[in-house]
């Protein structure tokens, strides 16, 4: 998954990669909805500034920022509500197919405050595959084969690390052949977001379960999938790099890593709910400004607003987790994400 997604050159995410984003690519994000989710990231933005006392240099950290249009999008809407704000912040943009920086790691240490926000980041960190059979588990690997693809799954016993994620699953009542993934990149990934931003605020945002619904016996397929042209697949062997190849998020196991990495977990809630909360000052600005609330520009970010928290669109499927590093207030994120329930 690492080499069909991240290798230069052909990785699917790479720079010379197939990746396209939007109507007219593979898949959708809250980024290609529209400008309305940066323009309502701005207002969290802004209250972490708030929170961190205002201070006059302030950083925007975005990995996975692609083209950085989210990046973008939330400083247009500081700049509307919080100019003060828009004038001061500086974005680090990380981008594996070639940004300023192409990782995490390549980032130097933020010595300001400020927000690090990850858009559908973790799904797309490659994942091992573990199969439970005859009573035990094995890891799914992948070998050369005369296949229509050019490989094969193989089954081996499990390393140790992975062993030990394993062995935190009920066996009791899984199927035969069960299939699951355990993201183990996600530890690393985390401990460079804390060393990049060692004072702030942590917003990720991604799709998946919690622990007890992510390992449900019906679940015996696993969740990793690949993406192209909209169509979803099954089947990750075939024409890697050409095609998106994700995994939902364990979020239990991510707010578990997080701690292991010096992040304290604040809250965990759906989109619908913590985009909601997020928008209640710009509703609220509506209130009895009928010329405002009738605009095209107003009608537009509406109808997005709605794409991005109706529960049958984007509201139920995306999820945030909120994190804070070193000394930062957790009360921005107490405010749209107010309680924790990830227990295993």
């Amino acid at each position: 998954m690492e080499i069909a997604l991240y290798h230069e050159p052909g990785g699917y995410y790479t720079e010379s990669g197939a990746a396209e984003i939007g109507r007219k690519g593979d898949f959708f994000t809250s980024v290609s909805v529209g400008e309305c989710f940066g323009f309502l990231l701005s207002h969290i933005v802004a209250d972490c500034w708030h929170a961190s006392g205002a201070p006059s240099q302030f950083r925007l950290i975005e990995p996975g920022a692609r083209d950085g249009q989210l990046s973008t999008d939330i400083i247009t809407g500081l700049a509307a509500h919080t100019p003060a704000l828009a004038k001061i912040i500086e974005s680090t943009l990380v981008e594996p197919g070639g940004g300023p920086y192409r990782s995490l790691a390549e980032a130097p240490a933020c010595a300001t405050p400020g927000v690090l926000i990850a858009n559908e980041v973790i799904d797309a960190l490659p994942v091992h595959r573990a199969r439970f059979a005859e009573n035990r588990w094995h890891e799914i690997h992948v070998t050369i084969a005369d296949t229509a693809t050019g490989f094969a799954e193989t089954l081996a016993p499990p390393s140790s690390s992975l062993a030990a994620r394993l062995a935190e699953i009920p066996t009791t009542d899984l199927p035969e052949n069960y299939t699951t993934e355990i993201n183990l990149a996600q530890r690393s990934w985390l401990a460079d977001a804390a060393r990049a931003l060692p004072h702030g605020h942590h917003l990720l945002f991604d799709y998946g379960h919690r622990a007890a619904e992510y390992y449900l016996p019906s679940r015996h397929e696993g969740t990793l999938r690949t993406y192209r042209d909209h169509t979803s697949g099954d089947d990750p062997l075939d024409a890697p790099g050409t095609r998106d190849i994700t995994s939902h998020v364990d979020f239990t196991a991510l707010a578990a890593d997080a701690l292991t990495a010096g992040l304290t977990p604040i809250g965990f809630a759906d989109q619908h709910h913590a985009l909601t909360r997020a928008a209640a000052p710009w509703l609220r600005s509506l209130d009895g400004d009928p010329e405002t609330f009738r605009s095209t520009e107003t009608q537009k970010r509406l109808r997005q607003f709605q794409t991005l928290t109706h529960p049958t669109m984007m509201g139920q499927k995306f999820h945030l987790l909120s994190l804070t590093s070193g000394t930062a207030s957790p009360a921005p994120l107490e405010a749209i994400t107010p309680r924790l329930d990830l227990q295993p």
